[in-house]
């Protein structure tokens, strides 16, 4: 194997003294449906399979070796020290093989864990915002980005999702549940152009996480490392700031813990600069999500010029924004509803088992993955292969 490019940034090596712990096995791996990760010692090993599921092509050895150095450069922006760079091994007959190295991190300081394990995490939650908030203050953002959150693009997202799941109706959920799903969807965005384009002038759309989940978060003492965004579609990944932010706490309330879930959007609109609003009735807003699913795909991955354009606070900075409820689609966020678009004050709804086209299906992973949702990615490319398939 040549690793020449698995140094991490700053020179060196990182020690193993926060990788694999002795009551994890030294070796270990775990499949999921587009990718094997190996774990050898204090480090993963994440090997793409040549396999085309519609929403992504790694069927050419090209195309996984740039999906490699892909998840790298992406990733590095929270998490520089766990990805480490691109390997190539080699067998005796010359072929190669690309792989992500990743420093392995312990999976008892993965947030999931922490969580259920009833264990204190305020301070870790508020780490997390401090980190998220400013991730989303230096995150890249151009006209190409923006128009990806607009309201019509966003209506196009849910309207290709509902037609790609069609084949599931009457399988997988009721034909009056797929309906709701996309009359709510499109109750919400009706005369709400203002918001997106409000939200959008004041530059709280950019190039963020994408799927931002409790298993992607380890709090290790100096700092959360937040891993594996989503890095096979850039279009995807393009959102309101907030499309993060509520994806994390609709990940923490279906752990049970809606308590949580308040505490981190606090923590994340104090880390973000913003003033708190007053909550009022909102009876529109029910189970649907203001940016569309993100299990749909894009029919354009190609980076877009960058632009320099410092946001505005994102959370609620006068008091004609107000928070809505968490969503339950696939790329949830907290949005921020116009009283002067909605003509009426809005409140916190929360739904208290999500339902909707939403990717992530929590099911169990392997133990000690470094990028557990890469562990875990089973669930996920499972449902977008079965809601994108051509």
């Amino acid at each position: 194997m040549t690793d020449s490019r698995s140094r991490d940034p700053h020179g060196s090596v990182p020690s193993a003294v926060d990788g694999a712990r002795p009551s994890e096995p030294f070796a270990d791996v775990a499949e999921t449906t587009s990718g094997v990760v190996f774990f050898v010692g204090d480090r993963a090993y994440e090997m793409k399979k040549p396999v085309s599921l519609g929403f992504l092509d790694f069927s050419r050895r090209e195309a996984r070796e740039a999906a490699c150095h892909r998840e790298v450069e992406l990733n590095r922006r929270l998490a520089p020290d766990v990805y480490l760079g691109v390997a190539e091994v080699r067998g005796p007959d010359g072929l190669g093989e690309h792989l992500v190295v990743m420093r392995r991190l312990p999976s008892a300081s993965r947030l999931s864990s922490i969580v259920t394990a009833g264990v204190p995490v305020d301070r870790h939650l508020r780490r997390l915002a401090e980190v998220t908030a400013a991730f989303h203050a230096r995150a890249d953002r151009s006209p190409e980005i923006d128009a990806t959150a607009s309201r019509d693009a966003t209506l196009r997202r849910w309207e290709t999702n509902a037609s790609r799941m069609s084949h599931l109706v009457g399988t997988l959920f009721e034909p009056a549940l797929a309906d709701r799903v996309l009359l709510l969807a499109r109750r919400y965005l009706d005369g709400r152009e203002p918001l997106f384009s409000g939200r959008t002038s004041a530059g709280h759309v950019c190039d963020g996480h994408g799927d931002l989940l409790v298993d992607d978060v380890f709090c290790l003492e100096d700092g959360p490392r937040v891993l594996d965004c989503l890095d096979f579609d850039d279009e995807l990944r393009y959102g309101d700031v907030l499309a993060d932010v509520a994806f994390m706490a609709m990940d923490l309330e279906s752990l049970g813990r809606p308590d949580l879930a308040d505490a981190f959007l606090g923590h994340y609109r104090r880390s973000s600069g913003a003033r708190a609003a007053r909550p009022g009735p909102s009876p529109s807003l029910t189970t649907t999500s203001p940016t569309g699913p993100r299990c749909a795909p894009s029919s354009s991955a190609s980076a877009p010029s960058r632009v320099a354009r410092p946001p505005a606070s994102p959370v609620a900075t006068s008091s004609s924004w107000q928070p809505s409820a968490w969503s339950v689609g696939g790329s949830a966020w907290l949005s921020s509803v116009d009283s002067r678009a909605r003509g009426s004050r809005s409140s916190p709804q929360r739904s208290a088992a999500p339902s909707g086209p939403r990717c992530s299906t929590r099911t169990s992973s392997a133990s000690d993955s470094p990028v557990s949702s890469r562990a875990n990615r089973q669930r996920r490319d499972s449902a977008r292969a079965s809601t994108q398939r051509r």
